[in-house]
């Protein structure tokens, strides 16, 4: 009987469903699971070992694991998987050649069409290479294959459910949380689909997996300084560390239905259970919730709607669950939010009934169809399958785990006995040459899990009209590297080798000789973290994500980065006193804070120093512009900030004095309730109260870092206003109260190209750094002006792959400190860099704080801003959420 396929290769989970006889059907990917981690582990032998498998040997060889390729398809830099150096695009060829061999071996034939899931905001390159991972595949010879964007995916799901009708002419946003990434997506409804409405949006640098990490922030602090303080060089603690991190993961799935949990923590020298409510985990994850909240606002803004021209928000991917999410967006939108009952498998559904439309529209014979395992069932989604020759639609049965974990299915006579696959099966996939053979694998009745299921009625749901775009004709290289779900040595036998035959397991025979046979182990499953990186929001230019993992390498990793030469001693910590008081927005300060960030700091007129950047206020939701001043650099206050302009959220990025010290300037950004950003500045007298100032087209702007000049004062930022995508522009102003914006050439090009952060060099040219598009990320950019900011050449520089600057200042030596992150494994760690006079070479200086124990202190900072007036002074966050400032000695011996 011909069917057709979904396939959804997400971040960090893949999940596939298939169309059969005007139904929808997950397929059990994994043993327990209807979906598998998105990790590629290349062996030696040069076989590439799939899901579960591959995460169980990352623990202990994490040298040789891929994840989150799909976030890097596009980039030229291949994954180094031990001496192998293998593409982002081959990765997901081997991805898609495993779920369809899967499939293919369940059905007994290959499906009649594909339809292959992906983001909505991926550009036509992009595409391109998914198109050509499909072919590599061998899918171009299996018939029709095509793609559908995500959120499209997810609707069609959405619309396809009979209490869950949209008429025409309705919107509906899609909030699609994943593990990677987040996206955002207005739909129109028509009478027989979906169409996109406006350009999508998102969060690249925002996913399931900093939520995982706000997880093991919270056991991190439970277990104390004994965290760090594990060599997860070691593989027993690696495999330990690993386990507590997937604990951590189970323990926030169940707080989406619960309101406590626990997580059990056994590592060496600790042996304990850490609780964890739902109110600890929605406290540390508010503040990404509310960025999520945010862009999808400015994704029903840029589209030419109200929030309240929205008929439903539809909550889809894995993180989704978190019921603070739901609150928060029915709170800022107005509008109902639904939350799809199966948040990681929605898009392959829609998907799979995107390809039923074309199956239905191709006219393809069918046959009647055959009763066996995993196969129709009626409309229910609790997993209901149907015994060996039973008739279609006529008995349940209900499937579950035991209480001694074995797998049992019991129809109306009983107990029933697993169906052993017929024969035909088997050879389906030796033939095929795509999964290794299992000796000892489980057979499908041991081994599935609980199906979704859903008949639908194309014609009555209105999902008539086809909705992916067929793959172009094209040459393609098929890929043919050896897959296993399974790992174990392969044992070479020959054809007369008596347990071979007894086995019964055959492979594709070369030459007439050959087989390969595996033999079944225990498999640890780990965690797939993504690697965070740059972004177009104007509040997160200076921002990294929170480092959660020991400072030594991230859970479930096996090497740190490499030790510097020199380091840098950083002797400070949070903002004593700045925590017992808030503005409220008339320049009194009443209330307390719950979390916030330290963006720049300079020195304050009288003595001391002052700080600017945002907090967010006790029972409130929203970021506002935060400033504080210290007399004795030891105990800060809260500025006043008399208000600017009406906006519901906003920071400041910065703050300078002006040559002659006269005067303190601060620039930021304000955002109103319809997600339209202000540029903004004020001005001070003494850093203690604060006044707006004037802004040249400050619409649909955003100011981030200012310099003084000669003859006044120079800020960098974005603006949407003439570019969409928000590449890089100047301000000037003569004394900080009013600001004009000059034309700049030198930052325009494909995607966002920014300016985040610069310095005036000794020589009066000015050095910004800022972000560029780079494959399917984003890189640093380094760029220079000799013009006082008009025309920008950029600057070639050493800068390691995955490195953020957060922050830029010229030292008295005509050398420049940066600071900011650079990833790795499984994290991200705080960096100084030092610089030559040409900004060419940065060499990096390992950050060590003065009165921890090195990599304890240093694994809770992030560095977000610092300047140099003659001491070196640092900015930025202690423990993701917590504003704080250093003092830096450069230049010290490790």
């Amino acid at each position: 009987m011909a069917y057709a396929l979904g396939i959804d290769v997400g971040t960090t989970f893949t999940a596939a469903a298939v169309w059969r006889d005007d139904r929808a059907e997950t397929v059990g990917l994994g043993d327990h699971s209807p979906v598998i981690p998105s990790v590629l582990f290349r062996r030696e032998d040069g076989l590439m070992l799939v899901g579960a498998a591959a995460e169980a040997r990352a623990v202990t060889e994490p040298d040789r694991v891929a994840r989150a390729f799909k976030r890097r398809l596009g980039d030229g830099v291949p994954f180094l998987l031990g001496d192998a150096e293998v593409t982002a695009t081959d990765l997901t060829t081997d991805m898609i050649r495993y779920v369809v061999s899967k499939v293919t071996e369940r059905e007994s034939q290959a499906p009649a069409h594909v339809t292959l899931a992906c983001p909505a905001t991926w550009s036509a390159h992009r595409r391109g290479l998914l198109e050509q991972a499909a072919r590599n595949a061998g899918l171009s010879e299996l018939g029709n294959v095509g793609l559908v964007a995500e959120p499209t995916a997810a609707a069609v799901w959405y619309a396809a459910q009979p209490d869950r009708q949209l008429g025409p002419g309705e919107l509906l946003a899609v909030y699609d949380f994943g593990g990677g990434t987040f996206d955002a997506t207005v739909l129109r409804r028509t009478v027989d689909g979906f169409d996109l409405c406006g350009a999508p949006g998102g969060e690249d640098s925002i996913g399931g997996a900093d939520v995982d990490d706000a997880v093991l922030e919270h056991v991190a602090r439970a277990v104390g300084p004994g965290w760090y303080e594990l060599d997860v060089a070691d593989p027993a603690t690696a495999r330990a560390m690993a386990a507590v991190a997937a604990a951590a993961v189970t323990a926030k799935e169940l707080l989406s239905d619960d309101t406590r949990a626990e997580i059990p923590v056994i590592l060496p020298g600790v042996n304990k259970v850490v609780p964890i409510t739902r109110d600890d985990l929605e406290d540390s994850v508010r503040v990404l919730i509310l960025r999520t909240v945010d862009a999808l606002r400015r994704t029903i803004a840029a589209a030419g709607f109200r929030e309240t021209d929205l008929t439903q928000v539809l909550l889809v991917g894995g993180s989704s669950r978190i019921p603070m999410i739901g609150r928060l967006l029915a709170d800022h939108l107005g509008v109902t939010v639904t939350a799809d009952a199966h948040p990681k498998l929605a898009v392959c559904l829609g998907a799979a009934i995107s390809a039923g439309a074309r199956l239905a529209a191709t006219a393809v014979p069918q046959q009647a169809p055959a009763p066996r395992w995993g196969s129709e069932a009626p409309d229910r989604h609790d997993g209901a399958v149907l015994p060996p020759d039973a008739p279609l639609d006529d008995v349940l049965v209900e499937s579950a785990w035991s209480a001694t974990g074995e797998w049992s299915r019991t129809g109306p006579g009983g107990q029933v006995d697993p169906p052993v696959d017929p024969p035909g099966e088997q050879e389906a996939r030796r033939a095929a040459d795509l999964i290794a053979p299992v000796h000892g694998e489980p057979t499908p009745a041991e081994s599935a899990p609980a199906a979704v299921s859903l008949r639908v009625d194309l014609d009555r749901a209105g999902l008539t009209a086809a909705t992916d775009q067929l793959l172009r004709p094209a040459a393609s290289v098929p890929r043919r590297v050896p897959l296993a779900d399974r790992d174990a040595p392969l044992v070479v036998r020959t054809a007369g080798d008596s347990d071979y035959r007894k086995a019964g397991r055959r492979g594709a025979v070369v030459f007439a000789a050959v087989a390969a046979v595996v033999l079944l182990v225990a498999v640890i499953v780990g965690i797939g973290i993504g690697l965070g990186g740059g972004t177009g929001d104007p509040r997160l230019a200076g921002g990294a994500p929170p480092l959660t993992r020991p400072g030594t390498a991230g859970a479930g990793a096996g090497t740190a980065l490499p030790a510097t030469e020199q380091v840098a001693r950083l002797t400070g910590g949070p903002l004593a006193g700045a925590g017992s008081a808030a503005r409220s927005g008339t320049g009194v300060d009443t209330g307390s804070r719950t979390g916030g960030a330290a963006r720049g700091i300079a020195p304050r007129p009288g003595g001391g120093s002052v700080a600017v950047g945002s907090e967010i206020g006790s029972g409130s939701t929203e970021e506002a512009p935060a400033a504080w001043w210290t007399a004795d650099g030891t105990t800060w206050q809260h500025a006043a900030i008399a208000g600017s302009g009406g906006g519901v959220t906003g920071g400041l990025g910065a703050v300078t004095a002006t040559s002659d010290g006269a005067r303190l300037v601060a620039v930021g950004w304000d955002e109103s309730a319809a997600g339209v950003f202000t540029a903004t500045a004020w001005t001070s007298a003494d850093g203690r109260s604060w006044q707006p100032a004037s802004v040249e087209r400050a619409s649909n702007a955003a100011l981030r870092d200012v310099v003084a000049v000669p003859g006044g004062l120079l800020a960098v930022g974005q603006d949407l206003a003439v570019d969409r995508e928000g590449d890089g522009t100047v301000w000037t102003s003569s004394d900080g109260t009013s600001w004009r914006r000059l034309t700049v050439t030198g930052v325009d090009g494909l995607g966002v190209q920014s300016l985040d952060r610069i310095a005036r060099l000794a020589d009066g040219s000015l050095l910004a750094v800022g972000r560029e598009p780079s494959g399917a990320g984003s890189v640093s950019r380094v760029r220079r002006s000799t013009d006082g900011g008009a025309a920008w050449a950029a600057v070639e520089t050493d800068l390691p792959a995955g490195a953020e600057v957060t922050g830029l200042a010229a030292l008295s030596d005509g050398r420049l400190v940066g600071t900011g992150s650079t990833p790795a494994t499984g994290h991200r760690e705080p960096r100084l860099w030092v610089t030559d006079t040409g900004a060419r070479r940065w060499e990096p200086q390992e950050p060590v704080v003065v009165g921890g124990t090195g990599g304890t202190a240093v694994a809770k900072v992030d560095l977000l801003g610092v300047v140099a007036p003659g001491a070196v002074l640092a900015t930025g966050t202690v423990a993701g959420s917590t504003p704080a400032s250093w003092t830096i000695d450069l230049d010290q011996p490790r």
